[in-house]
């Protein structure tokens, strides 16, 4: 058997078949494959749902308005009025 490496061309001798070394590397090969599937399968089960998508906006919405309020607070006083009542507000959830 000739096998070529880089630019030049040596020739092989292939050594002694180890059956011991074969199996341990097809063990790994097979480890190494089953991670992968199971990294597969975990980030398609992490797909979100449209229940998350609605508490996640909201908050994110609840928490503008809240950092909004905030910056305005120090020139009236219904801002902070404001701010503590909707500080108080449970964010919404959706009952499955």
């Amino acid at each position: 058997m000739i096998a070529v490496t880089s630019k030049r061309t040596d020739i092989h001798i292939p050594k002694k078949f180890d059956k011991e070394e074969y199996d341990y590397n097809q063990k790994l090969l097979s480890n190494y494959l089953s991670h992968q599937a199971k990294e597969k399968k975990k980030l398609a089960t992490q797909v979100k749902k449209p229940e998350d998508y609605y508490e996640e906006k909201t908050s994110r919405f609840q928490d503008f308005v809240i950092n909004t309020f905030k910056g305005f607070s120090h020139l009236t006083e219904s801002g902070k009025s404001i701010i503590s009542k909707l500080s108080k507000i449970q964010k919404p959830t959706l009952k499955k």
